[in-house]
């Protein structure tokens, strides 16, 4: 993934299967990925940025209709970050103040219209590198 960031006093990563839809128009999700058990961040810590990478994919033609996006969820709180202009790069949330401890997941939607896809696409594995 990318460099360390020098300002960040810590960092968690986790990769995961990612999002496969049947349907178009509809977000689905990858699997959830957080801090592993000896990595958690301290209460009170936020993001600073996290370095993404979903360039393992497949799209079969469907390219200009694909939206990627992180979703972080931490308790009731959510936030959605647009990742589709680019399959690896760095989302700088460091003015969002979200909590480190949180549950990260990729999520794609395929289109606008509520339907079946033929040869759909799917993320067949997605990881992130957390800094706070």
């Amino acid at each position: 993934m990318g460099k360390v960031n020098s300002v960040s006093n810590g960092v968690w990563a986790d990769n995961g299967t990612g999002p496969k839809p049947v349907n178009g128009g509809e977000w689905v999700s990858g699997a959830s990925l957080v801090p592993p058990s000896q990595s958690v961040p301290p209460a009170g810590e936020t993001i600073s940025t996290i370095d993404y990478d979903w360039s393992t994919c497949t799209l079969n033609g469907w390219d200009d209709q694909v939206k990627v996006q992180l979703l972080l969820k931490s308790g009731s709180n959510t936030l959605t970050y647009d990742v589709s202009s680019s399959k690896q790069g760095t989302a700088n949330l460091a003015s969002k103040g979200f909590p480190a401890n949180c549950t990260i997941y990729f999520q794609m939607k395929v289109g606008t219209i509520e339907t079946g896809l033929y040869e759909p696409p799917y993320i067949t594995e997605d990881q992130i590198q957390v800094y706070y």
